[in-house]
C-alpha cells in the first residue's frame, strides 16, 4: 500500500491527488436492501466493554457523516458501532447470555489500493498482553469500493473480490456500507481506554500513514507506556470481517 502521508514528495503529490478526488465526491444516502434469514456472525464493537448507554452516546453525539464533504478524508480512521453491538450490549445489560461472538474493536479508513481504486480498509484490535493492538484486516471476500452505481451516484459499494463486480442485494440495488455506524475514532478509543485502562497500539509503519493518528494515540495513551516491541500477531479472525 502506498504511503500517502510520508515526507516523500512523490507520495505527497499522490495524496494530494487522492484527496482532490475525494473532495469532489458527495456520497449518496445508504441504500438498505431486504434482510435475509438466519443469524450472522457479529462485528461486535466493544459491547462487552462499553455499555448500551455509552454506545448510544457515541452514535448520537460523535457520529461522522461522510455525506459531508468536509469529513471525507483519505487515510483517516473512523470507529464502527454496528447494530449487533447494540444488541449484544442490551443483552449484557439484562443478564442474558448472548449467542453473538465478541470479535474485538473495529475501525475503517479510506485508502487507495495498488490498482488505484479508493477502497474501505478495515482495522481490528483485541487486547493482547494488556495492550489493545490494532492491525489491518485483510479480507479474503468482499470489500467496499468508492464508485458509482447504475444511477450515477457515488457510494461505498460492496465488491465481490472473485468477480470484481458489485454485490447486489435483495432489492436489486448495490449493497452499501452503512455510513450510520461511523463515529469519531478518538472519542471511541477514549471511551474504551477509560473503561479498560489499557493502552492502544498500532504498527509503527502505519502510524505515519494515517491522518492525525499519532496525535490521537498520544492523547489516549497519555497515562500509559506502550512498549516499542508490541508486535504480537492477532489471531486468524483478522482474515475475515462479517457484517
Amino acid at each position: 500500500m502506498e504511503n500517502f502521508t510520508s515526507g516523500n514528495a512523490d507520495n505527497a503529490d499522490d495524496f494530494d491527488d487522492f484527496q482532490e478526488l475525494l473532495d469532489g465526491i458527495a456520497l449518496s444516502p445508504v441504500v438498505r436492501g431486504k434482510r435475509g434469514g438466519g443469524r450472522k456472525a457479529t462485528n461486535n464493537i466493544g459491547a462487552d466493554i462499553l455499555g448500551i448507554a455509552t454506545l448510544q452516546e457515541l452514535r448520537k453525539n460523535h457520529h461522522v457523516n461522510l455525506q459531508n464533504p468536509a469529513n471525507l478524508k483519505g487515510n483517516t480512521l473512523w470507529g464502527v458501532i454496528d447494530q449487533n453491538s447494540f444488541n449484544l450490549a442490551t443483552q449484557n445489560s439484562m443478564g442474558i447470555e448472548s449467542s453473538y461472538k465478541q470479535q474485538g474493536v473495529l475501525a475503517v479508513s479510506l485508502t487507495k489500493s495498488d490498482g488505484g481504486k479508493i477502497v474501505l480498509q478495515w482495522w481490528k484490535a483485541t487486547i493482547i498482553n494488556d495492550i489493545l493492538q490494532f492491525r489491518k484486516v485483510f479480507k479474503s471476500g468482499e470489500q467496499y469500493h468508492l464508485c458509482k452505481n447504475p444511477q450515477g451516484n457515488y457510494g461505498l459499494w460492496k465488491i465481490d473480490a472473485s468477480t470484481g463486480t458489485p454485490v447486489v442485494n435483495g432489492s436489486g440495488s448495490y449493497t452499501s456500507f452503512n455510513l450510520d455506524t461511523l463515529v469519531s475514532f478518538e472519542e471511541y478509543l477514549n471511551a474504551i481506554v477509560m473503561a479498560t485502562e489499557v493502552p492502544v497500539s498500532f504498527p509503527n509503519d502505519e502510524v505515519s500513514k494515517l491522518q492525525g493518528l499519532s496525535e490521537i494515540l498520544a492523547s489516549v495513551n497519555l497515562n500509559h507506556e506502550v512498549p516499542d516491541n508490541s508486535t504480537t500477531e492477532l489471531d486468524n479472525e483478522l482474515d475475515e470481517v462479517e457484517e
